[in-house]
């Protein structure tokens, strides 16, 4: 992954389901992965593995990705992702 976040950056994030209430078009942006033409826009995350955020990947969407998914990720191949509601 080009742009690993810091365990400081992981820990200012909010936790899953935590800004729940908050509508998608509002919901605050902490971290930005991108890797070749794929991008995650991560506003929540469980502490552990996985995040929940906005993902352009040819089919934009929001959901939940498992970090080591982005890590794996490479440009010439589309990541593997989870779909649907955390």
């Amino acid at each position: 992954m080009w742009n690993e976040p810091t365990p400081e950056q992981l820990a200012k994030l909010p936790k899953l389901y935590e800004t729940e209430k908050v509508p998608l078009k509002d919901k605050p942006v902490y971290i930005h992965f991108f890797i070749g033409g794929c991008d995650w826009f991560i506003a929540e995350y469980d502490g552990e593995d996985l995040f929940f955020g906005y993902a352009t990947l040819g089919d934009d969407t929001f959901g939940g990705v498992g970090i080591h998914l982005i890590q794996r990720a490479k440009a010439d191949q589309g990541p593997t992702r989870h779909r649907g509601r955390l």
